[in-house]
Formats: C-alpha cells, structure tokens, sequence
C-alpha cells in the first residue's frame, strides 16, 4: 500500500497550519497586551473579519479593538459595544452566532450604526469559571460551521494564555529592604495629616493706600473757568486762604450793569421825591420807584457776592492734595464740582480694596499689616476700623469692598513720617479667625468646586 500524500495548497492543510501557528503565538505572547492585540488583529489570518473587539470580564470594559492602539472609553461606539458585550458575557458561555433578535431592544436598534449584520461571540476559556473574557468577530457574510470549528480552540488557547499572564506575576515579598520605605511613607503621611489641621490665622492680602482720616473738599463755589490755583501740591494751607479762582469777567461786567441799573433807580426815585413837593400827584409814584430802588440794590448785592465767591477759600488748615496745577487752567467747572482736597498731614489712616473674591470672615479690630511700596522693610500694624456692606468696582476695574483702618501706634507714625505720607501705595495683609491649615488652604478651592458644582 502506498501512502496519500496532501498538496501543500490543500485549504485544509494551510488552516491547520495557521491555527497551530496562531496558538503558539498566543502561547508566546510578551505581556497581556501584545496578547490581546495578536488576538484581535492576527486572528484575521484564520478566518476573515471586518471587526474584531475583546472584552475583559475583570476590567469590565473593552480592552482591544482591531485596528487601534488606543481605545476612548468615553466614545459612542466604545459604550454600547462594551454594553452589548456584557450581555453576550453573562448570556452566552458557548462560541455562538449573535444576531440582532437575540439583544435587548435598547442594544438592537442600534445594531446597523456600528456593526455589519453578522456578529460571532467567542467566549474565551475552557469553561465559564475560567474565562477572562470573550472575543467578538463581525463581518457581512455568515459564519460557517468549519470557521466555528476553528475559533473554537483559539479561545480555549487565548483563555489559557490569558490566565497564564495573570498567574505569572510576582508576589510581593515585605521584607526588611521593603518595610522601611514603607514606615517612612507611612510617618510622612502621617506627618501631613497632623499638620493639617495645625491652627493658623485666615488671612488675604489686598491693596492699600495712605489716606488722611481728617480731610475737606474744595468745591466749586459756582458755575465758571478755573483760572488759577494759587498753592502748588502738598504746600501748607491756612483755613481762610484763597486756593482757588475762577475767572471774574464776567461777574465784573454783572457788577458793573448792576451798579449802573441801581444807581439809576436810586436818582429817578430823588428826582421823583423833589418834583412831589411840587406836584402832589408824583408821589403816587415814590412806593413803586423805591421798591425798583431796592430791587436793583439786591441785583447789586447779589452780583457782588458772587464776584466775592470766585475766590475760594480754604475751609480748613492742611496740605493740599491734587494733581498739577495745569490740568485745571481753563476748565469749566459746575456748582459743587470737586477741584482738590486738603488734608490734615498728621492723622492718617489705611485704605483697602479687599476684593470680593478674597473676602474672608472680618470684624472692628481685625489686625491689619501694612507693607509700604517705597519701604519694603518697613511693617505698619494697623487695626480695622470700618468695612463697607456693599462692594463696588474699583479704578482697576476690581470688584472690592472698601476698608478703612487706623494705624495702632500715633509715636511709630510720627517716627517715620518721613516714609509714611499721603497717597504712599501698598499691601496690606488684613488677618481673620483663627482655622486648621487644611482650611486655608483648601478655602479657595472648595469655594471655586462649589460655585462650579451649584452645591
């Protein structure tokens, strides 16, 4: 008897030998991922698939999809293949053709979105308590019997290796070269925990300026043109001196028109008066020419004053606080419009500008640090005085609440006058309660997820 001898291109002969390779392959694997991705891409040379994806019982997610190097477990396709592979892993413990009747409705409709109308689930294991997971193959065509045969022992083999990978991690050993590390880690978490909740004192920094607690305003006394300011900035002021003068033609030229109109008024009611003691019938006459007498009087009285007031005067003793002289030659002003101020030099105060975003829980007294712009070594202590209910925008453009402080020492002011001046720029540290650390450093974050969080 003679012996049959297969051709090499026998399909049947070229499976086998492709499966026996592809087992060993997966046998030999480098790690669990080179084996899921020979699974889901090489498998091809077996059987031919459009889509291949493997799914991790353990994991409870999709692990694998042909094609990919990474998978986004937030994508559409990636969610409702990863619920549909969940159903086949708890419905299905056999290789079996899935089709779209075999799905709950909510899977089923959107069947022909993601995937071609043939599916094969391919559990991978020996038996269901030994499965990691399973392997889903989806294609146009049906699947035949002889390419089910074939997958068969690709599963059991990918099943095994997959368990293979997991057993052949290393137990940790605690020894004496492993404990250390690890007593030191514990003492130094324990050491963060402990400083945590350290008692510390709330506090923010804002910015502040020097400003006179005693002041006054010079206002316009009328509606007119600055024409000049007679004392240059931060030079001494009496109470009674003239600061400010608008222009006075005009008003001269009213004076003059109401001199002129009263004393007219004045000598018709003379010669009235005269001619009566001849005429009786003339004095008729005086009660209505003296009353235009003295309305014209009023006229020029009036006039006068308001020639009077465009000298401005000084209401109180102090420095003068503006900007250049120049600026204000030549502008218009109206009734109560603010020119400059004057200051009393000697009683100061701190103004803040707390924005709102930094408010921090704050009463009368707070202690108050303030750290002058021209002197950083110089520290002045000071002591909250008034906080505004409401905030308002700041010249920055700053949402803030306004803070008035008085400074704690009149003798450590008075020594360094010479630092410490009107309109002298800084940061103040304005301190609140006392809270752990934990708390303060936590504050602005917790605040910002809460805002976020609507909780």
């Amino acid at each position: 008897m003679s012996a049959t001898v297969q051709p090499r291109n026998d399909p049947r002969v070229i499976a086998l030998a492709t499966l026996v390779r592809l087992e060993q392959s997966l046998r030999d694997g480098d790690g669990l991922q080179h084996l899921l991705f020979i699974l889901a891409n090489d498998t091809s040379q077996l059987v031919r698939y459009q889509q291949a994806a493997i799914w991790s019982r353990r994991g409870d997610k999709v692990v694998a999809l042909s094609g990919l190097a990474e998978i986004d477990q937030r994508a559409p396709f990636i969610s409702w293949l990863a619920h549909v592979l969940r159903h086949l892993d708890k419905t299905q413990s056999a290789i079996s053709a899935v089709t779209r009747d075999s799905l709950p409705n909510d899977l089923s409709r959107d069947w022909s979105q993601w995937l071609p109308e043939s599916v094969l689930w391919v559990p991978l294991g020996l038996d269901r308590n030994r499965q990691p997971g399973g392997l889903l193959l989806a294609r146009d065509t049906p699947w035949r019997e002889s390419e089910i045969k074939l997958l068969e022992p690709i599963g059991q083999a990918a099943g095994h290796a997959w368990m293979s990978v997991k057993s052949t991690q290393k137990p940790v050993r605690m020894g004496r070269r492993h404990l250390i590390p690890i007593v030191v880690l514990a003492l130094l978490v324990g050491a963060i925990i402990g400083a945590a909740f350290i008692p510390t004192r709330l506090s923010v920094l804002a910015s502040a300026e020097v400003v006179p607690s005693v002041s006054a305003t010079v206002r316009s006394s009328l509606q007119g043109v600055v024409e000049r300011i007679h004392i240059p900035p931060n030079m001494p002021v009496d109470e009674g001196d003239t600061v400010v003068s608008l222009e006075t033609q005009d008003l001269l030229t009213r004076v003059v028109l109401a001199e002129r109109a009263s004393e007219l008024a004045v000598t018709e009611y003379r010669q009235t008066a005269q001619a009566s003691l001849l005429d009786p019938s003339k004095a008729r006459d005086l009660a209505i020419l003296e009353a235009r007498a003295r309305e014209k009087q009023a006229e020029l009285d009036h006039a006068r004053n308001m020639l009077e007031r465009a000298d401005i005067k000084a209401p109180i003793s102090g420095i003068m606080v503006y900007g250049d002289a120049e600026d204000w030659v030549g502008r218009p002003v109206r009734l109560g419009d603010a020119i400059l101020e004057i200051a009393e030099p000697s009683q100061l105060e701190l103004e803040i500008q707390l924005p709102i975003r930094d408010a921090i829980p704050i009463q009368q007294g707070s202690e108050i640090l303030f750290f002058p712009d021209t002197d950083p070594n110089a520290v002045l202590q000071a002591r909250l005085l008034s906080m505004a209910t409401l905030a308002a925008p700041t010249p920055e453009g700053i949402v803030a609440f306004k803070l008035i402080a008085a400074f704690s020492n009149d003798d450590d002011m008075q020594r360094q006058s010479t630092e410490t001046r009107i309109g002298q720029r800084g940061i103040a540290k304005v301190h609140g309660p006392e809270v752990t650390l934990l708390y303060a450093l936590l504050r602005r974050p917790w605040a910002a997820i809460r805002q976020w969080s609507g909780r």
